[in-house]
């Protein structure tokens, strides 16, 4: 009779030990799985706004080489830069991504924006990434001057 009563409490040991290993991987495999969303948000969020900055790179190497084009520009008005006119319409934007330029013009600087969002998004919220970056004019031609809080 003593002996049944050591292999129950071995038993019952054995099984506590065992709950406590599903436990502790229960709560491994979630702290894995954190880690992987917050690695592939941080992926997206790196692509998007790397895609947003290369527009504006883009435009502001097409206005250094043609100053004319903000010229067209009101003051103090957002303009929507189509990339025809800056003769970027064979450039495609990275796959799953779409972007749009934009700049603003006050008095000697202009202010180029560029806006990169998710098309794949299946998330409730946008998924998307503005950048500024500014030109200074400096004689008839355009200085870029970097990026803008």
């Amino acid at each position: 009779m003593c002996e049944d009563r050591q292999q129950g409490a071995v038993s019952l040991l054995l099984l506590c030990m065992l709950m406590a290993v599903m436990v502790f991987s229960f709560g491994l495999l979630y702290f894995i799985r954190a880690g992987q969303e917050a690695n592939d948000r941080y992926v997206c969020e790196t692509r998007l706004r790397l895609a947003a900055e290369s527009l504006v790179e883009l435009v502001a190497l097409r206005i250094e080489e043609n100053p004319q084009i903000p010229s067209q520009w009101s003051e103090d008005t957002v303009m929507d830069i189509k990339l025809v006119a800056v003769n970027l319409a064979e450039v495609v934007p990275p796959e799953g991504v779409a972007w749009k330029a934009g700049g603003i013009k006050r008095k000697d600087k202009i202010y180029l924006l560029g806006y990169a969002s998710n098309c794949r998004n299946t998330k409730p919220w946008e998924e998307c990434r503005v950048v500024k970056g500014e030109m200074k004019k400096v004689g008839e031609r355009y200085v870029w001057l970097g990026w803008t809080p």
